[in-house]
């Protein structure tokens, strides 16, 4: 299964919670933050996934699109010195590009 799924079997234990009403604050607080990292070039900053729907239970992680011109040219819209965002994982087929939080 290992080599089907992107980024291999989840090494965590996945839980899922009730709604949670902070979701959409939490969401708009990790846009602000993007926004301001990367100036003009991002085209769109959404809340996707399960807990960007009310009501509905999900697992407790915020999912976030930034829409950009080139998402292949990351020196566009990166900043130079940013060490918050790291690739995560790509996905060639869609051309879809996940980063997260830098490891410290």
């Amino acid at each position: 299964m290992d080599e089907v799924l992107i980024g291999g079997i989840e090494k965590r234990p996945i839980v899922i919670v009730d709604y949670d009403p902070r979701w959409p604050g939490q969401f708009q607080k990790h846009a602000e933050i993007l926004s301001r990292a990367l100036c003009s070039t991002a085209l769109a900053i959404e809340h996707v996934g399960s807990t960007s729907v009310p009501e509905l239970a999900a697992k407790p992680i915020i999912d976030i699109d930034v829409v950009v011109e080139e998402s292949g040219d990351e020196a566009s819209y990166l900043p130079a010195k940013s060490k918050r965002l790291r690739p995560a994982k790509a996905v060639t087929l869609t051309g879809h590009l996940h980063y997260g939080r830098a490891l410290d």
